[in-house]
């Protein structure tokens, strides 16, 4: 399960390009939130050292929850997009009826 994360990160750019947001601002916003985690991971593994595995038995109850809830938003989010894009090819456009 602790292999999901990567997976997920690969895809991140879908709901972006769906919603159809600039490049610019998706760039930014990524770069500022990945910075951040990056370097909290860098911190992370430097403090824990050689001890790192210590703490997968503390994280594992997590992970699999975490994950199957990180892949129900992006279905969510996908469903609710879906619904929304063919809403508006079924509205009439001004003047229409």
């Amino acid at each position: 399960a602790s292999r999901m994360l990567p997976i997920v990160r690969t895809f991140i750019s879908l709901p972006a390009g769906i919603s159809r947001m600039k490049v610019v601002p998706f760039t930014a916003l990524t770069f500022l939130g990945a910075y951040p985690w990056c370097l909290f991971l860098i911190v992370s593994g430097y403090l824990l050292g050689e001890n790192w595995e210590d703490i997968t038995v503390y994280l594992r109850p997590v992970s699999i929850p975490l994950a199957i809830a990180s892949v129900l938003a992006v279905g969510y989010f996908f469903y609710q997009r879906i619904r929304e894009l063919r809403r508006e090819r079924h509205e009439p456009g001004p003047g229409e009826t």
